[in-house]
């Protein structure tokens, strides 16, 4: 689901970036999932916070004045692309840990992470197509991927 845990107790990257740009939160309303070939863009929503710490000392800190630079018509030129890892512990089904990789090399689940990656990173408005693209640590292994 769009959004991680951002309306239970997530503290981490998904979670955080809802939080300080909360018209994210509009797309938990929207998609409320993905299908295997499909991935989110969400264009235009603004940053109001700033925050200091991450998963147990996370903690507001203060106001944020956000100067990304707008188009003629006041869309905030930034974007979010949200794509749905896969939870290996569950695909996996067994506790062979040496099977993980091969399976996950697997061509159909390959070219599902492939096509995902394609369609949330294509841009889909000319506005989009200059913008650089950050990521974190894409699930920092929560997920056995």
């Amino acid at each position: 689901m769009i959004g991680g845990g951002v309306l239970g107790r997530g503290t981490v990257q998904e979670e955080i970036r809802f939080s300080v740009a909360p018209e994210h939160l509009l797309t938990l309303l929207v998609c409320t999932n993905m299908r295997d070939d499909e991935a989110i863009q969400v264009v235009g929503c603004e940053t109001f916070s700033t925050y200091t710490g991450y998963k147990s000392s996370l903690h507001f800190s203060g106001n944020y004045v956000d100067s990304t630079p707008l188009a003629a018509d006041g869309t905030v030129l930034s974007a979010l692309a949200a794509m749905d890892a896969l939870d290996f512990r569950k695909v996996l089904g067994y506790d062979d840990a040496s099977q993980e990789l091969r399976v996950q090399l697997s061509s159909p689940l390959l070219l599902r992470e492939l096509n995902k990656a394609a369609c949330a990173f294509a841009a889909e408005d000319e506005r989009l197509s200059r913008m650089p693209v950050a990521t974190g640590n894409w699930g920092a292994g929560i997920f056995k991927g």
